[in-house]
């Protein structure tokens, strides 16, 4: 039978290969986004990518980790628009009031998922209905990117599901620096 000193020791070695490896992990992750590579990852097994709410993968149900919406169609953005995503809509609102049209490859978000599974956490951000901070693409002001959007989506392998409280922050934070998304609160 373990005892809390195996957990201890056992979170110990865990933010160690965090330590050595987060520049790592975030790197295949950009890799996988930027050109669609292989993705061999030890933290998270496998990726995702859909393009609305509807085509999300069920094994997405009940899984902890990071979510990344890029942009696959470019979105023309006038100085009207920007106030509007930023004043009529609850969260994600853009970082730079004078953004320049979003084009094919942008970053629009990074988020993660650590109350919830990224089953429901990204389905939070297609709708404007919801009472969470999100991107609402639903909501009449943010529209135009909608069908703009896919979704990445790196659930974190079962052998650091146990730790996900202690990992998945850290790569986001990470991936914030490294990806500069367009909309949403920094992690920084």
């Amino acid at each position: 039978m373990k005892n809390k000193n195996d957990n201890c020791d056992s979170l110990i070695e865990i933010l160690h290969l965090l330590d050595e490896k987060l520049d790592e992990i975030c790197q295949n992750i950009v890799s996988n986004l930027m050109d669609s590579s292989d993705f061999d990852d030890e933290v998270f097994d496998s990726f995702f990518v859909f393009d609305n709410v509807e085509n999300r993968p069920w094994k997405l149900r009940g899984k902890k980790g990071i979510y990344i919406f890029k942009v696959v169609q470019d979105v023309p953005l006038t100085r009207d628009q920007v106030r509007g995503w930023n004043d009529r809509c609850k969260g994600a609102g853009f970082n730079d009031w004078y953004q320049r049209d979003s084009k094919v490859g942008d970053i629009l978000y990074v988020g993660s998922c650590i109350s919830e599974s990224l089953y429901v956490r990204t389905r939070q951000h297609f709708f404007s209905e919801t009472t969470a901070t999100s991107l609402q693409l639903g909501h009449p002001s943010r529209k135009m990117a909608y069908d703009s959007v896919k979704v990445y989506a790196y659930p974190i392998s079962s052998k650091y599901d146990r730790y996900y409280r202690y990992i998945i922050p850290q790569i986001e934070k990470k991936l914030h620096i490294l990806l500069k998304p367009k909309a949403g609160s920094s992690r920084v």
